[in-house]
């Protein structure tokens, strides 16, 4: 039987945030401790370390909820070359990349430099580009050292790609990264911090049964939709960032994705909605549950779409299929639940439509996208330290 290397990353999850209560925790709260608390924290990354980003400053800005201003999500080509003015000798920068070897991650880091901004890297690999550039190194703690300097591809552009466990759709590398940022999220909180860190460190468990309890409907939905063209994900609120990272799951699978916050789709994605499209709706609140159960029933009878149901809450009638993910504690930690789900979309669609779940692409063109996607991104120029902002100046 062949490897199903994505699924065992899913599963390995739980542990990988054990790894990180017990070896990066302490780190983030010696810094704390250490520096005190920032005046400004942005986050920032590439892809789906940017749906981490996006989803971290969600749950930053939740757990302190007014103790501290000033917590955003910025991409790192916009922060390096038109929003520098966002970094300063009281920010803290987030920079956020598994392989710690995207181009622009870096660049925002030099901007960060050139401006006296903290630069923190989050990141998988200790001895890479992002961990020596950064101030303070919070390792995601997800993959073997060892394995992140070799890859199996074949051709000579694609062999230089590496920086990842396996070469397949991330999860494990998302989930610790959002995670990580639940964690500075607890240390930075000036009250009940004793509360939000014992719920923190009973997401591990939860990650768990939750992977477990939800692998069977998820897998119900994508069977039933494994014929559609496009994947529409919604999601409003602090469920935005991950309508983004259920599409991004989408387009490593070779299917194409889209996402919309869930108002605005019905103003957009709407109009191409056809008969048979799959609605993916993410809630993890009353409010945005109360419009999904608006939206789908008129979806479903009108346009004959099928609506799929992601949610911690109370589903709502009016779904052709419903995904519950079993939630507890605080709420500003549901959106990392929920990804799980979308996690668990992805894998059970890739596997009905007879992709290969242990590489990237589900190994169709795998090693030509891949080659490419190291001259596009990773052989990219840096701009000079005179050129940062320069678009603003």
């Amino acid at each position: 039987m062949n490897p199903d290397f994505m699924l065992a990353e899913m599963l390995e999850q739980p542990l990988v945030m054990h790894r990180i209560l017990s070896e990066t925790l302490p780190a983030v709260e010696a810094l704390v401790g250490e520096v005190g608390r920032p005046g400004r924290m942005v986050l920032t990354g590439s892809g789906d370390s940017f749906c981490a980003a996006q989803c971290g400053a969600w749950g930053l800005r939740a757990v302190l909820h007014g103790d501290m201003g000033g917590i955003s999500s910025v991409r790192p080509l916009d922060l390096a070359r038109y929003r520098h003015d966002l970094l300063g000798p009281d920010t803290w920068l987030v920079a956020i990349s598994a392989s710690g070897r995207t181009r622009r991650v870096l660049e925002a880091v030099a901007a960060a430099r050139a401006r006296g901004a903290r630069i923190l890297a989050v990141t998988d690999d200790p001895a890479g580009p992002l961990a020596v550039a950064s101030d303070h190194l919070l390792m995601l703690c997800a993959s073997p050292p060892e394995a992140l300097a070799e890859t199996d591809y074949q051709d000579p552009r694609a062999r230089e790609y590496v920086g990842y466990h396996h070469d397949v759709p991330q999860t494990k590398t998302f989930t610790a990264s959002v995670f990580l940022t639940y964690a500075f999220a607890c240390t930075l909180k000036p009250r009940r911090a004793g509360e939000w860190l014992a719920a923190l460190h009973a997401l591990p468990r939860l990650v768990e049964s939750i992977l477990v309890d939800c692998a069977d409907s998820a897998a119900a939905a994508a069977k039933a939709v494994i014929d559609a063209e496009v994947f529409i994900f919604l999601g409003s609120g602090a469920e935005l960032p991950n309508a983004r990272y259920g599409a991004f799951k989408m387009y490593e699978f070779v299917r194409k994705g889209l996402w919309q916050e869930m108002e605005e789709y019905c103003h957009t994605q709407y109009f191409i909605t056809r008969a048979g499209t799959p609605v993916l709706f993410l809630a993890d609140d009353p409010f945005s549950l109360e419009r999904a159960g608006e939206v789908a029933p008129f979806l479903m009878d009108s346009l004959k779409a099928r609506c799929i149901l992601m949610t911690t809450g109370l589903p709502p009638a009016g779904f052709s299929h419903v995904v519950p993910i079993p939630a507890e504690g605080p709420r500003a930690f549901h959106p990392l639940l929920i990804s799980l789900a979308i996690q668990r979309f992805a894998h059970a669609l890739a596997r009905h439509a007879g992709l290969d779940t242990s590489t990237f692409r589900g190994g169709l063109e795998t090693e030509r996208y891949v080659a490419g996607s190291l001259e596009i991104v990773r052989a990219s120029r840096i701009l000079e330290p005179g050129e940062l902002g320069a678009c603003t100046s």
